[in-house]
């Protein structure tokens, strides 16, 4: 990548601000939760995937080895519901005796990595939202809850991949301060790898 296209790249994503967010209805009111996944959110990650793909048969194959690995960082966001009128520690008490988990509606997958060429980088492989809940400012707060994070661990910049039909996501994606800078290709080994193993 050209020095002056990361630069440029940097600029962008780094002058970016976080907002949370709390929507508020009559009688309740959410707030958004972004928490790591672990083991026990398989049954929320499948149907999540099953929207970017009808192809879900590794998930529960590869989902642990993700989780596993520490170069890999699988998030939730959630909305959780709290009753108004009570404060933060109320409403947290309230939550664990009811075991109340929050209402799953959408997922990222990055990975952190070292490229000779751009430096100490998060690769964003998969975001997802649950489709209801598209076009709401869940995406946004979910890609800049991974900007942060990328921010707060110093690395050099972010990439991901989106397909080209997808001129949506590259205004979205382009609004957050990413840039087109490059085009990747993929060998797809279907069949063949599954017969090595």
């Amino acid at each position: 990548m050209n020095g002056d296209v990361q630069e440029n790249l940097r600029t962008k994503v780094y002058s970016l601000q976080i907002i949370k967010k709390t929507m508020v209805n009559q009688k309740s009111r959410y707030r958004l939760v972004i928490r790591r996944a672990t083991s026990d959110d398989l049954p929320i990650i499948k149907p999540l995937y099953s929207q970017l793909t009808s192809d879900t048969a590794n998930v529960e194959k590869d989902f642990p080895t993700i989780l596993n690995n520490s170069n890999s960082i699988c998030l939730i966001i959630e909305k959780e519901k709290e009753n108004i009128g009570k404060n933060e520690s109320e409403n947290r008490k309230e939550k664990e005796n009811r075991k109340e988990k929050g209402i799953p509606i959408g997922m990222a997958v990055c990975y952190v990595r070292t490229s000779l060429s751009s430096g100490r980088k998060m690769v964003i492989d998969e975001i997802i939202i649950d489709a209801p809940y598209q076009g709401r400012g869940y995406g946004r707060a979910l890609m800049e809850h991974c900007i942060t994070m990328a921010k707060n661990m110093g690395l050099d910049c972010i990439e991901l991949a989106c397909a080209l039909t997808r001129t949506d996501l590259h205004t979205f994606y382009e609004g957050l301060g990413f840039a087109h800078t490059m085009r990747w290709y993929h060998l797809f080994l279907g069949d063949e790898q599954n017969e090595s193993e």
